[in-house]
């Protein structure tokens, strides 16, 4: 199409729209008519929000301006109406419309929440919203994407509803206008803004806000906007449907919406000035150069011309004739529409008028009370029933107050009827409810008292309510009330399970007639549950168990006396329960046989009886370990006074014999045994738990790593080690010392358990111990635990040989084989590292033995670096306080040899006397803690009334520990256990003397 063409097309589209618009006003003369006779009425409100372009805004010059404006605009003036508009927020506009301060807005989106508040014109226009977020953000394509989210909406805006509509999970921050959002979004606050899309875009290009970008429209979301009018306003509404239709028709609508809602080419709308003036030059041009050469060609060409510009323009005639008879078929059509809408209306009023009729014969006729009431509580009409059943007139009760006082006389039944009452009406009105059934009582206007059945329904802006009355029937059924709950409460008083039943032929076989809640409580069903599912397949599903319980019936019935049996049952929830039945035969009125049982619960009681055979059991056990501990601890505290003689005297003649001396292997053989003797001292004392510690986190994974030669060295060559280790790290905090001899001693026992060969597996893991473990086993504490795991197939354990195998000297090898200390020893060690000890054993398939060590809080393992150093001597004085002379003369010459002074004292009070004639010259106080008259840490407390300068070591058979547990030393004191090795004692004495 050329220029000229469109320029033409322009013109005559323009002509046509001018004709067709005044057509529409002659054809709508008569509505004209009212409008403009009704142009003396106040002013229509519209309200028109600030910021919502290109739909609604503020221009420069402070007018409301924007499609929705033009909008209202050109439907008033099609219409006659008179408006006066008004700007403001979107949300308080909104406010003012439900409030009535305003009579309509003309752009509202219509969304279901909204629709109980005000009512819709037709639509008019729709939009897409979408997501706006800042460039480089991933975009947000839809409600479900933007969960997690916080989201900018304009408060009130149909996506701030939209978004509760879809159950929006997370963050809204609320602003008043789209721009304030935008820019909250561009400055870097939260994430996404939602809006129309046109209106995000043209906002971001009006207030220069830079860094957005808006996501693809949300789908299956649109805005479909309307106008929208006071809730009831159907005259205003009418006036603004059929306004809408008239500038649609007649292309004023269009016009609007190219102008605000269309983007417009720059380009052509320079064009439309520079085409015609191009077109005239040239043509002049043309005239010009050619006039005298071809002025018969420019002639003929004119001629050409005009008459194709008159077949042109006779087609945009044709054309125009065409589309105002169009215009005028769809006018028509919208009026005749209108028509057909006012005569369907007519109808339905008159049918509802007959139907008014028939309902009102219904209700004067009904058998049953009725009345209705509004909902400021006027009882608008009661129906003859209602007069005959109460008494009351309509004049006796215009309103429900008066109802209610004569009604309902006692006080606090009216209170509490008229609480009920409004907040029966509330939830009517403010919910969609169902027609409710209740129960009252009624004082008659004649003196007597009624039951009344109400049925109380919402019928449009009333309450519909019909009265039965049930006198009769609730004094029989209260008479049957107090026979069954009499009964009843027998049943319940028993405390027991009590149900009757008889046999019947077919499933479920036994017929429950009888149940009380205690049966319910034992069983969980319910009387009709245990009818429908059956007593036999519901509480035995085992069908042995079954066949056992149809049998017990059959015994029953046959005259045998069952009372007390105990019967395991399957409960409603899986549990099973013990109960204890008791039964016994019944015959009812008809004859027929009926079973009464009576049931008790028994479960938890013989839960409790089997616990504390249990629990009796372990504390026997615990006291025979602690009695057997108390003995062993004993006997090594006076078993290391003797050996520390023994080994003190043994070094002494060995450091001073030659090498070559033929006796020096004898003494050798004496220290090695008194070593021997030493060990099995400690184990003793870890049996008993008096063995001191070395605590420091070690991973348990590296002890069994480290051993693993060890331990291959022990076993014999035909049987096959296996190592596993967790693949994390297990941090205890432990001895290792300690642990690597729990760990060798194991492995000796399972070498001897597998003379013949086979395998031995040492494994560790975690384990999380909880509280059904320790209510299963009665030991450890809740936590993760690393567990040391010694297995071997070797020949087992019998159950009698495991409950003794703890211990201390209980063994099953030959005479010289074994001391019966070794698992003693583990016990003892794993009890002092606040573990425990499990033994899994069968006759010929081996056994295991599952160590439990409560993990490290800290995690870390500390590693030692170990020094070689001399042997110290010294020429100080030392005070030496032993009751024992074996023990003081041995360690008086040890000291001796290694350049010591030594000053001697039998008991801690000639010690006082002995460091009073010699404080000067004594450096270091040596004693025993137990002494008689006088103990350790008596004489200690003495010395530091002298001089607090004092230095002094202790000594003794007990552990540092078990000492300072009972109060005799402290635990920061400097301490060494007997047997001490020399170097052991001459270091300790050379570590004190330097401090």
């Amino acid at each position: 199409m050329t220029d000229i063409t469109r320029m033409i097309y322009r013109v005559f589209n323009y002509c046509f729209s001018i004709l067709l618009t005044i057509i529409i006003i002659l054809l709508s003369g008569a509505a004209t008519g009212t409008c403009h006779a009704a142009t003396g009425s106040p002013d229509i409100r519209v309200g028109s929000e600030l910021e919502f372009p290109p739909y609604a805004f503020v221009d420069e010059k402070g007018q409301a301006a924007g499609f929705s404006v033009d909008l209202i605009k050109a439907v008033s003036n099609a219409m006659g109406l008179s408006i006066t508009i008004t700007t403001g927020t979107w949300d308080s506009e909104w406010n003012d419309l439900i409030s009535g301060r305003l009579d309509m807005l003309p752009i509202v989106a219509k969304l279901p929440d909204r629709i109980p508040l005000v009512d819709f014109s037709l639509p008019h226009t729709e939009t897409y919203d979408a997501f706006f977020v800042r460039k480089g953000s991933d975009p947000v394509r839809s409600i479900s994407q933007a969960l997690g989210k916080e989201i900018v909406v304009m408060r009130s805006d149909a996506a701030h509803h939209a978004l509760l509509e879809y159950d929006f999970q997370g963050p809204l921050i609320l602003v008043d206008t789209i721009p304030q959002g935008l820019s909250l979004i561009a400055s870097g606050n939260h994430d996404a803004f939602l809006c129309s899309k046109l209106i995000g875009t043209l906002a971001i290009s009006q207030h220069g806000i830079k860094g957005l970008t808006s996501g693809p429209p949300v789908p299956n979301y649109k805005r479909v906007f309307s106008f929208a009018v006071k809730k009831g306003d159907s005259e205003l509404l009418e006036k603004l449907n059929q306004g809408l239709l008239i500038i649609k028709a007649s292309g004023e609508y269009q016009r609007i919406y190219d102008k605000w809602l269309t983007m417009e080419d720059p380009w052509q709308r320079y064009m439309k000035y520079l085409k015609p003036a191009i077109f005239i030059m040239l043509v002049v041009v043309l005239i010009g150069s050619f006039w005298l050469k071809m002025l018969q060609r420019q002639v003929r060409k004119r001629t050409l011309e005009l008459t194709e510009k008159n077949e042109l323009l006779q087609q945009v005639r044709d054309g125009l004739d065409k589309t105002v008879a169009e215009r005028t078929s769809a006018l028509s059509t919208v009026n005749a529409a209108l028509l057909s809408e006012i005569a369907e209306r007519k109808r339905a009023e008159k049918e509802l008028l007959e139907s008014e009729k028939k309902f009102k014969m219904l209700v004067e006729n009904s058998p049953m009370a009725i009345s209705f009431i509004n909902k400021e509580g006027v009882i608008e009409y009661i129906n003859p029933q209602h007069i005959n059943m109460a008494g009351y007139t309509l004049e006796d009760i215009p309103t429900l107050e008066h109802w209610w006082s004569l009604a309902y006389r006692d006080e606090e039944v009216r209170k509490r009827t008229i609480s009920e009452w409004q907040s029966l009406m509330h939830s009517f009105f403010s919910l969609e409810r169902n027609p409710l059934k209740i129960e009252r009582r009624i004082f008659c206007k004649d003196g007597t008292i009624k039951d009344v059945e109400l049925f109380i329904t919402p019928v449009s802006d009333k309450i519909l309510v019909v009265f039965h009355d049930i006198t009769e029937r609730k004094k029989v059924e209260d008479a049957i009330k107090k026979e069954h709950d009499f009964n009843q409460l027998i049943i319940a008083s028993a405390g027991e399970g009590i149900c009757v039943c008889h046999e019947v032929g077919e499933f479920p076989y036994v017929w429950f007639t009888i149940w009380n809640d205690y049966m319910t409580a034992i069983t969980g069903y319910s009387m009709e549950e245990i009818n429908s599912l059956g007593w036999y397949q519901s509480m035995y599903p085992d069908p042995v168990v079954q066949e056992q319980a149809i049998e017990r019936m059959r015994r029953m019935r046959i005259g045998d006396d069952l009372q007390g049996e105990e019967w395991e049952i399957t409960r409603a929830d899986g549990q099973k329960r013990l109960i204890l039945i008791t039964t016994s035969i019944i015959s009812s009125d008809e004859g027929t046989p009926h079973v009464l049982a009576v049931m008790n619960d028994i479960t938890e009681h013989k839960r409790a009886e089997e616990e504390k055979e249990k629990l009796q059991a372990q504390l026997q056990q615990a006291q025979k370990m602690e009695a057997i501990g108390h003995l062993a601890g004993g006997v090594a505290h006076d078993f290391n006074n003797i050996l520390t003689a023994i080994i003190g005297y043994a070094h002494i003649a060995l450091m001073k014999m030659k090498d070559d001396d033929p006796l020096r292997i004898h003494l050798e053989h004496i220290l090695s045994s008194s070593e021997k003797a030493a060990t099995l001292t400690k184990s003793l004392l870890a049996f008993s738990r008096k063995q001191p510690m070395q605590m420091k986190d070690v991973n348990i994974n590296d002890i069994v790593s480290g051993m693993s030669k060890i331990l291959s060295r022990i076993i014999s060559e035909d049987i096959y080690l296996q190592v596993h280790t967790a693949v994390h790290d297990l941090i205890v905090n432990a001895d290792k010392n300690q642990l690597e001899q729990v760990l060798m001693n194991l492995a000796t026992n399972a070498r001897d358990a597998m003379p013949d060969g086979g395998t031995l597996t040492v494994s560790t893991e975690s384990f999380n111990v909880d509280e059904t473990y320790i209510q299963m086993h009665q030991e450890g504490e809740l936590g993760q635990y690393a567990v040391l795991s010694v297995t071997d197939t070797g020949m087992g354990i019998d159950e009698k040989t495991r409950e003794n195998i703890f211990d201390p000297f209980f063994t099953t090898k030959e005479v010289g084989k074994g001391t019966g200390l070794g698992l003693a020893m583990i016990y003892g060690t794993i009890k002092q590292h606040n573990g425990f000890i499990n033994v899994y054993s069968k006759l010929g398939k081996g056994t295991t033995f599952k160590i439990y060590l409560p993990l490290s809080e800290s995690g870390v393992k500390v590693t030692e670096k170990k020094e070689a150093v001399a042997i110290p001597s010294g020429t100080e004085t030392i005070l030496l306080a032993e009751d024992d002379e074996a023990v003081r003369s041995a360690t008086k010459a040890l000291l001796q040899e290694f350049g010591y002074s030594v000053i001697e004292a039998i008991d801690g009070k000639q010690a006082i006397k002995l460091f009073m004639e010699n404080k000067d010259t004594i450096q270091l106080v040596i004693t025993d803690i137990i002494m008689p008259g006088q103990s350790g840490k008596d004489l200690h407390n003495d010395l530091l009334k002298i001089t607090t300068d004092v230095k002094i070591l202790f000594l003794s058979g007990y552990p540092a520990d078990i000492l300072a547990r009972k109060g005799i030393i402290d635990n920061d004191v400097h301490f060494i256990l007997k047997p001490a090795n020399p170097e052991t004692l001459l270091k300790k004495m050379r570590e004190i003397l330097d401090e």
